[in-house]
């Protein structure tokens, strides 16, 4: 892949939309290197400073941390304070609150963006523009429209895009695959996934709890409604994930949060990750809990089936019913019937995550993609974002594979999980 070339006047554009819009440049128009050689640490910086990104930093001598970014302050102190005992130059690491800022200014190779949901597609479409490499957490995007704007970036301007969906990188769950890929449990017709919860719509307390200090509200609120400040979605997907307005049902148990991993892990070994089902169907018309278990249909007639709340099931993956078996696949696990088939698995494979951003980082290097592209991403969210569409339309929906579009039904075409109007200031830029 080779850096693409804009002028100013194309970046220009593509700014405009930012909060005090700086102009970026892509690293090619500065005069600097290309990508780093195979011995050269990936100078990095990282948007949002929570839980997940401490979790991610597995390999800080290959990587040289060189700005952070964050809206509420206290984060950043806590962070580089926690950071730089693996990594000394993280005293030195220039901080901002503002996304913009940050990719405008600094000479970056790859950037983390570990955001809540509803903030992650901006930054990263602002990032490849200039001409940086992205590691997204997952879901990669809030609507269908911004996975398609984030597909066709990665690839106009030749980016290295990984999604923080791990089991790609796991050698246990990459083994497994590889069992049910060389037809260790025969033709596959059906695969069962847990009941996932689909978000619900926020609403601002009666009573409202003082602005923490330190912190930007209306950037950390970037294009969603601007609400009152409401210290209480701070934090974890268990808060700012359970709503519509900041994510697709992403909690914990949520379609966008283990939903992500499961369905991204049931295309995967189905050989599917550049299919996508063609017709989808809610079981229950009156569920009181908008958890009505569902059906999606493939082309071929292989069907995903969502099991009834009180059924359970693998958090992070399906069980696959086959012609000569069954097996069921989750994080770092692998059960089937015949039992032999599992039981064949090497005991020495490792559970550790760790590879997926040396994945990321060798390919930064390599130039090539990554084992979780962007196109993998945009089709297994989209999955998820089909559960919450048929439970709240409650009929049976077609889809159009090629124009990714809803067959003759406006209502679902138009459906927040599809695409959705953004704050003035955060708009998104052309791509």
């Amino acid at each position: 892949m080779s850096r693409h070339r804009f002028n100013r006047r194309q970046f220009a554009r593509l700014a405009a939309a930012s909060v005090a819009a700086p102009l970026i440049i892509p690293r090619h128009v500065l005069a600097q290197d290309g990508h780093p050689g195979a011995n050269d640490r990936v100078r990095i910086g990282i948007i949002g400073l929570g839980l997940r990104i401490r979790q991610l930093l597995n390999w800080p001598k290959e990587m040289y941390l060189q700005a952070v970014c964050d809206c509420n302050a206290p984060q950043i102190a806590s962070f580089l304070d926690w950071y730089k005992a693996a990594a000394p130059e993280a005293e030195k690491a220039a901080q901002y609150a503002n996304y913009c800022q940050m990719l405008d200014r600094e000479k970056l190779d790859g950037v983390f963006v570990t955001t809540p949901t509803h903030v992650r597609a901006r930054p990263a479409l602002i990032a490849l523009a200039a001409g940086i490499d992205v590691y997204a957490e997952k879901p990669f995007a809030l609507t269908v429209q911004e996975g398609q704007m984030l597909v066709k970036a990665v690839r106009k301007y030749q980016r290295v895009f990984q999604v923080g969906t791990q089991a790609r990188s796991l050698p246990i769950n990459c083994w497994a695959v590889a069992q049910i890929h060389q037809g260790a449990i025969g033709k596959i017709s059906k695969v069962e996934v847990p009941n996932f919860l689909s978000p619900r719509d926020y609403q601002t307390p009666e009573t409202l709890k003082p602005c923490p200090a330190g912190l930007d509200w209306d950037l950390w609120t970037d294009q969603a409604p601007l609400y009152p400040c409401d210290p209480d979605l701070l934090g974890s997907t268990e808060a700012w994930g359970l709503y519509r307005e900041f994510d697709g049902g992403g909690s914990t148990w949520g379609m966008t949060g283990f939903g992500t991993h499961a369905f991204d892990q049931i295309q995967w070994a189905l050989n599917k990750d550049h299919e996508l089902p063609v017709e989808i169907c809610t079981a229950e018309t009156n569920n009181p809990r908008n958890r009505s278990p569902f059906y999606m249909k493939y082309a071929d007639g292989v069907t995903i089936v969502m099991r009834a709340e009180a059924e359970g099931g693998p958090a992070f993956g399906g069980v696959f019913f086959g012609s000569d078996g069954k097996a069921e696949i989750n994080r770092n696990q692998f059960r089937t019937n015949p039992a032999e088939i599992a039981a064949a698995m090497p005991a020495d494979l490792s559970p550790s995550e760790a590879g997926h951003v040396k994945n990321w980082l060798d390919c930064i290097r390599s130039r090539q993609d990554p084992v979780a592209t962007v196109e993998i991403a945009h089709y297994h969210s989209l999955l998820c974002h089909f559960g919450v569409i048929a439970r709240e339309i409650k009929r049976k929906l077609k889809f159009d594979v090629v124009t990714e579009q809803f067959v003759s039904d406006e209502q679902a075409n138009r459906h927040p999980s599809m695409l959705r109007p953004r704050r003035k200031g955060f708009e998104l830029p052309e791509v």
